[in-house]
Parts: structure tokens; sequence; C-alpha cells
């Protein structure tokens, strides 16, 4: 009976010790990709998501200021409202902001 038991619990260590081999499937919104296809670049892979509540934009002025200025996105129309920065890694390489 100790023997059966033994066996049942080896067997069920080894079903739980399967290898996962499934592969991460990456879904990009599909206005970015449409957005940054206008530029002739195409998403490699997502980098980053960064939430930015209503009315807390202007508390990163630096950021926003980069953003104006090597980005050429003015953020000023959007500083009272929820902001989702997403960044993504390109295929392309660009030589001026990423």
């Amino acid at each position: 009976m100790q023997l059966k038991i033994f066996i049942i619990l080896i067997l069920l260590v080894l079903t739980g010790c399967k290898e996962n081999k499934l592969e991460p499937i990456e879904l990009h919104n599909k206005q970015h990709v449409t957005y940054l296809n206008q530029y002739a670049w195409s998403i490699d892979h997502f980098a980053s998501e960064t939430k930015y509540a209503p009315r807390t934009l202007q508390d990163y002025k630096e950021h926003v200021s980069t953003i104006r200025t090597e980005g050429h996105i003015d953020l000023t129309p959007f500083i009272d409202k929820e902001v989702i920065e997403t960044g993504y890694i390109l295929h392309e390489k660009t030589d001026h902001y990423n």
C-alpha cells in the first residue's frame, strides 16, 4: 500500500515538472503601428508603458520638455488628462529622439 502511494506521489511530482515552452506573443496597439508606419518605422518589441494621472504631467517638466524639443510632440493640450506613454524598440535606428 505504501509503495502505491509512493509511486503516485512520484508521478504527481513528475507531472508538475513539465517545461513550459510557450513563446510570448506581443500585440501592439493598431493606432501606434499606424502612427509609426507614417515614419517608415516598425516595432521590434514593446519596451515600456507609463501612465500619468490627470493633472500630474506638469510634475515631469524636464521629460515633457524633452518630448517637445527632441520628439516634436507638444503635450500641453493633455496636461489635465490621463496620459499613457508607450515605448517601443524599433527595427530601424534613428538619429533623433527615440
